[in-house]
């Protein structure tokens, strides 16, 4: 099972990763920096720079750290087609690089949980990544968002802080409700039209179509009834994003209440990019196994701002079912994300999965399998 490592540990794993990888070959990847430079060797350089005191905080470290550890354990431990992947990182492009990286810390987080694990060497025939107990496994990773999703979550937030400075000024009321459900993607017209309801109009609670008709919207508005205020609470369940945030306020007698309450909920009908690539992606996947046995697609969503929790994603739900319908030889999915933590004295980094199991899989996962929830 695993432990932490020690600084001075650190040191001496990433001092044999380096020999592993070759100095020629870091020499000859460090001279390119800016958008072009190498992952690992960005980490490298970004890990040299730091003070002892910056080192514990900083990403680049600790990601060059867990690599490190996890290429000592899996040599160590001498799991089967270790050697031929940890061969595989001098490979020059980031996106190869990073599948890799995230194989091995796949597999060594199950050699960790007690699980049994070997690597499946490639050959013409289309198969999974990994051994684990038994079960087939396929790693996937995500790249980052498209512009147009980015876009959508970029409108979401400015129209969020827009909101936030309207109702921390002296006309706005003390609690409001937005609920805006937009049949094409959000625009600034439509932030504007929104906006403006909320700053003219004084109704309690109303709703209101934009004038292009792409954008129905309610706003409910409070104020407080002595220590009380009461508005309408947002179902999480239908809307892509949902955020509540106010101010502790308090009063002349020593009570407290929360005050300038606002809470949003914005959902968009038009299916972002992020579910397409993620189908597509758990497509191919399917395709590496057997049938034969049970089956995971591990899918790292590190890259986009939609990782955790699966099923709040917008659309996600459906996707997976009407995939799992089509794919009965997948057992589950896990969705993966690297988690950093930044504290005061050092930070962590840690490995978040959430699991969907697909309720029509041809093969049941093992009862003892690990489940990362």
């Amino acid at each position: 099972m695993g432990r932490e490592c020690t600084a001075a540990e650190s040191i001496l794993n990433i001092a044999r990763l380096r020999r592993l990888i070759g100095e020629d070959w870091i020499s000859s990847h460090s001279h390119v920096l800016g958008d072009s430079e190498h992952v690992f060797t960005q980490w490298l350089r970004m890990t040299n720079e730091l003070s002892q005191k910056d080192l514990v905080k900083s990403d680049a470290h600790l990601r060059l750290a867990r690599l490190a550890a996890v290429v000592r354990n899996l040599e160590d431990e001498g799991i089967s087609g270790a050697a031929v992947k940890i061969r595989g990182l001098q490979v020059d492009d980031n996106d190869q690089f990073l599948s890799l990286v995230h194989e091995l810390v796949t597999a060594d987080g199950y050699r960790r949980d007690g699980c049994s694990v070997a690597f499946v060497a490639e050959n013409s025939l289309r198969t999974p990544d990994l051994l684990v107990d038994g079960v087939e496994l396929e790693c996937k990773r995500k790249v980052a968002d498209t512009s147009r999703d980015t876009a959508r979550h970029d409108s979401y937030a400015l129209l969020e802080r827009k909101l936030r400075r309207f109702l921390d000024s002296s006309r706005g009321p003390e609690g409001l409700v937005l609920e805006a459900n937009f049949l094409t993607e959000p625009s600034r017209d439509h932030i504007d039209e929104i906006l403006n309801a909320v700053r003219l109009d004084r109704a309690e609670s109303k709703s209101y179509v934009t004038t292009d008709g792409n954008c129905h919207f309610t706003i409910t508005r409070g104020n407080y009834d002595g220590p009380s205020l009461s508005l309408p609470v947002i179902d999480p369940n239908e809307f892509d994003v949902m955020r509540t945030s106010g101010v502790i306020m308090e009063e002349m007698n020593g009570l407290q209440r929360l005050g300038k309450v606002l809470s949003v909920g914005f959902e968009c009908e038009v299916v972002q990019d992020l579910i397409r690539a993620v189908q597509a992606t758990l497509e191919s996947a399917a395709g590496q196994f057997s049938g034969d046995v049970p089956a995971v697609v591990e899918l790292d969503m590190t890259a986009t701002a939609y990782a955790y929790n699966a099923k709040m994603v917008p659309h996600m739900d459906r996707m997976l079912e009407s995939f799992f319908r089509r794919n009965t030889r997948v057992s589950a999915v896990n969705f993966v994300q690297d988690i950093f933590v930044a504290e005061e004295a050092h930070s962590i980094l840690s490995r978040r999965t959430d699991t969907v199991s697909n309720p029509l899989a041809r093969h049941a996962l093992p009862p003892k399998f690990p489940f990362r929830q």
